[in-house]
Order: C-alpha cells, then structure tokens, then sequence
C-alpha cells in the first residue's frame, strides 16, 4: 500500500475530528447549512444554480479491490447462523469487502451489517486451506 506514512490521514485521530467539528460550526455560523432533500450543484463562473442536466460528471477509474477481513470472535459468528448439525465447517471465518478507497484500510476498525439483512456462512478453499 502507497502511503505517506510519515502524514497519515487518520479520520479516527482526535485532532482531525476536532477540526471537522470546528469547521462544521462555522459553517453553520454563517447560515450556510441548509436543511433540503439534494444538494443545488452551483456555477462558480455565473453564480446561479445549474439544472440537473447541466451538470456534467467525468468518466473516472478508481481502484478497487476484495479485501477478506478475519472475525475477532469466530464463535460468536458462528453461532449467529443456524447450522445443520455436524456442519460447523472448519478454518477461520471471515468476511470480504469491497473498497475503492484502499488508502484507508489501515484506519479500519470494523466492518457493518445490516440487522435485517440476511447473511450466508460458506465454507471455501482459500490457498489450499479451508475457510
């Protein structure tokens, strides 16, 4: 992973939030916080708002990447799924995500799921290894 390791941008790091607080607030001082449905895409040439069909997006090609993340808590994962018995599966558990933002995986500090979602645990071959 290509970084400047020496400045890394840490969202979770207490200044940076400080910061975006502080910037927010003034934001909000100075009336420019509306509450609306969707943002007004503004020309900063004219100075007027552009319709929807005005405003123009460039095609652009991100990373992206598959990165398997393995469960601190394997049994209580695996006990969150209803399996038949004598199936528990073998190996380590894990989950993968997809990310075109791959320069802030070392930030990570969990991965979500949805409480009404439904989820499979599948059993796979990972190099050579059962997972």
């Amino acid at each position: 992973v290509f970084a400047d390791w020496d400045k890394p941008y840490l969202t979770m790091n207490f200044d940076f939030e400080a910061n975006a607080i502080r910037v927010l607030g003034r934001i909000i001082e100075k009336g420019h916080l509306h509450k609306g449905a969707k943002p007004v895409h503004w020309c900063t040439d004219c100075g007027s708002a552009l319709a929807e069909a005005e405003v123009e997006y460039q095609d652009k090609q991100s990373p992206a990447i598959d990165v398997r993340f393995t469960f601190v808590d394997q049994d209580a994962v695996v006990s969150a799924f209803d399996l038949a018995d004598g199936h528990k599966g073998e190996g380590s558990v894990g989950t993968v995500i997809w990310t075109t933002t791959p320069w802030t995986l070392p930030a990570n500090r969990a991965v979500a799921v949805h409480a009404d979602l439904e989820y499979a645990l599948v059993q796979v071959e990972d190099e050579g290894v059962q997972q």
